[in-house]
């Protein structure tokens, strides 16, 4: 029976095929395309399929332009969490570098306060603004160290450090008095004397104490004040024995040099890396003089070793030749060494003008210094 309306456009059909939209009812030929129309064969096309549009949760939004909360929120959060942790490695960085200025130069941090001036102490400078006063009074003990106090009263940062220091006669190399203060106001630093140059030297008991200052500008580095040796500590005559034990090396016109053998790291013994030759030096002139090596051969190979000192007149010291760059020569343990040979100069202390020079001076070796 035909149906009264097609199922496709609802006009009424035969049951077969709609006069209107050419709508036909299923049939065999047709599902296997063999129905015609007109000679041509049925060709049924599928659907043009459209891209499935995807969104990423993280774009703007297209009506607000917009960024959603969460990226609004990490633009905020991340550069101020790097700006936490730059400050604070900053802030470490300058903590690790005051704690190794202070281990270096051996003195107290400088009081948030000003810093009263000591009663009854010794002033060691006082000019152009700057004054110098040790807490020092004779007949004292050096105790722990000699606290200082610097007063600034120029218009400059200025830093002040001690060039030389001599105790009982003996220059002290790695001893040092160093303080920064700022224009117009007063800080203290303590002096205090490195444990390795006293027992280098011998020395047990501070019995003379001289140092030499110097004043120069915080950040141009200009010259602001020097001094001369300034005594601060006498405490009678002089007792300490003078230990030049070793091999006589040199000795000429005042001046001695005594070898006193090898001394090996106390990190890595049994390898050349900061492994030092110690020597005994004394000046006995009435010049301020500058020990120093010109040339200096391992194993017939030249090599850039050296040793330098400043002597004022009638002093003496102990000082290192460290054994730095032997590695070069495969030269890893103090057994290496076969031969060494250096030549020393000895020049005035401020103008350089030679005062005495050596040939070749062979070192003996195999011998290192009991400790």
């Amino acid at each position: 029976m035909a149906r009264a309306y097609c199922p496709s456009c609802g006009k009424r059909y035969n049951g077969k095929r709609c006069s209107n939209c050419l709508y036909e009812n299923f049939t065999e030929e047709i599902a296997h395309g063999l129905h015609t129309h007109e000679g041509e064969p049925l060709v049924i096309k599928a659907p043009a399929r459209k891209p499935v549009p995807r969104k990423d949760p993280f774009d703007c939004d297209k009506k607000t332009r917009k960024p959603p909360v969460r990226r609004k929120a990490a633009a905020v959060v991340i550069p101020l969490v790097i700006i936490v942790v730059l400050l604070a490695a900053l802030n470490g960085l300058f903590l690790l570098v005051s704690r190794a200025e202070r281990v270096f130069s051996g003195f107290a941090p400088e009081t948030q306060t000003e810093p009263a001036l000591p009663t009854g102490g010794t002033v060691l400078y006082d000019a152009g603004g700057i004054l110098v006063i040790a807490d020092w009074q004779d007949g004292q003990e050096y105790g722990e160290g000699i606290r200082v106090v610097v007063q600034n009263g120029t218009d400059r940062d200025f830093t002040l450090s001690s060039r030389d220091m001599i105790v009982n006669g003996y220059v002290l190399r790695d001893s040092l008095l160093y303080c920064r203060v700022q224009q117009g106001h007063t800080a203290q630093c303590w002096l205090r004397l490195d444990q390795d140059d006293l027992d280098n030297a011998g020395i047990e008991t501070v019995q003379t104490l001289s140092l030499a200052l110097a004043v120069y500008d915080s950040e141009s580095y200009e010259t602001l004040a020097e001094t001369d040796f300034l005594p601060l500590c006498t405490t009678g005559e002089l007792s300490q024995p003078v230990d030049d034990s070793g091999v006589p090396l040199f000795q000429q016109d005042g001046i001695r040099v005594v070898y006193r053998g090898y001394v090996p790291s106390e990190y890595a013994p049994d390898t050349l890396t900061d492994g030092t030759l110690q020597f005994f030096l004394e000046n006995n002139t009435e010049q301020y003089l500058n020990y120093y090596t010109t040339e200096c051969q391992v194993n017939g190979q030249r090599v850039m070793l050296s040793l330098w000192c400043a002597l004022p007149p009638h002093t003496r010291a102990v000082s290192s030749m460290y054994l730095y760059g032997l590695e070069e020569l495969e030269l890893l343990s103090w057994e290496d060494i076969t031969e060494l040979t250096l030549q020393l100069e000895f020049s005035e202390h401020n103008e350089y003008d030679l005062f005495l020079q050596t040939g070749p001076l062979a070192l003996p070796l195999g011998g290192e210094i009991p400790q």
